[in-house]
This record gives structure tokens, sequence and C-alpha cells, in this order.
């Protein structure tokens, strides 16, 4: 969940387990409860398994959201579907005429071992030469 405040600082938030509220982006399974499976790795969908490194493939996919100005990732596909599809290594297609930096950056969130993903500060770095001063002083940063 992104949360834009007046002045237009975004935060990252959760709120997704809180509440079953969009339930059609959510598949249940098991003793997990509700997924974001259109937002989980291989590795979360396969295990169970949470990490910073599963964080960041979920960063990617926001980024991608962003960059196809709110479409659903994996459009067409059910849940199940979508599930079978990053299993065997799918990945969201970048959106046609994406910019460079957003492309590359959407792969390096995206590698399938999560050891090998970009790190969020990795994701800084290369995003830190490209803001606003004013940004850096009301950002986390």
């Amino acid at each position: 969940n992104c949360l834009v405040s007046e002045d237009h600082v975004v935060k990252i938030a959760d709120f997704g387990m809180t509440r079953d509220i969009y339930l059609t982006d959510y598949y249940r399974r098991g003793d997990h409860g509700v997924l974001p499976i259109r937002w989980m790795p291989k590795e979360s969908i396969e295990a169970g398994f949470f990490s910073y490194e599963s964080d960041v493939w979920s960063y990617g996919v926001v980024l991608w959201e962003i960059a196809t100005l709110g479409h659903h990732p994996y459009m067409g596909l059910s849940n199940l579907q979508v599930c079978d599809f990053v299993m065997k290594g799918g990945r969201p297609n970048l959106p046609e005429g994406c910019d460079s930096l957003l492309a590359t950056l959407m792969k390096k969130c995206w590698i399938r071992d999560p050891a090998s993903r970009i790190t969020f500060q990795g994701i800084l770095d290369m995003l830190v030469d490209k803001v606003a001063d004013d940004f850096k002083e009301v950002s986390y940063y």
C-alpha cells in the first residue's frame, strides 16, 4: 500500500493482512491465511518464506504498477495461474516505453535467486542522484 501525504510524499505500508477488503487480489493457502500472490516471489509462494529480499520483489511489482498507471499485475491470469507462472520463472512484462532506469531497477528486483536481488540500499544508490534535495529532507533516506 502506498500512502500519499498532502505534500505528495509517498510512504509504503502494509495493511493487506489486517482486513479482507480486496479478496480478489489474494489467494487463500492453507494456514498462511490471505496472501498477496501477485506481489510475491517464488520463495514466498513455494514455502511461505518472507524476507527483505521478498519485499524487494514486491517493491518491483509496485514500481510496475506505477509505470503502468495502476494496472493489475498479471492481468488476465487467475491467482493459481500467477502462482504457476512465477514458480516457472515468470515475471510481469516490462511496460511499453518504460524508462531504461526503471526497467533496469524492476529487473534487478525480480532476480530469481533472492541472494542475488538488488537490496533496498542498492535501490537507494541507483535513485539518489535522480531525486530533488527537498525529497531527501522529508524522506526516510
